[in-house]
């Protein structure tokens, strides 16, 4: 494969991991809500953790650890949006 095309099936799947999570943003409160947000959290850190292990490896370079950090970002934010979404459920 060519470096165009790895952008092209990189960019498809970020438009359709955007396009899935922005749909379940205005969908009611669900099972498979949660599960989407559950799967992408743990994605995140899993991306995280293997990024960060590449680096101590000498396998990439210190600008990974910019990667590493919006990924963990990314994994915190869900979890923010998930404890409160359950604290709300739990109140109302």
């Amino acid at each position: 494969m060519t470096e165009g095309s790895d952008f092209g099936v990189l960019r498809f799947a970020c438009e359709g991991s955007g396009t899935m999570l922005g749909a379940s943003l205005t969908a009611p409160a669900s099972t498979t809500q949660s599960a989407l947000s559950n799967g992408f959290m743990v994605g995140c850190w899993g991306l995280a953790a293997l990024s960060f292990g590449e680096w101590l490896n000498g396998h990439a370079g210190p600008g990974i650890l910019l990667a590493v950090g919006v990924e963990l970002a990314l994994g915190l934010g869900f979890f923010q949006t998930r404890r409160v979404s359950v604290e709300l459920e739990t109140a109302g």
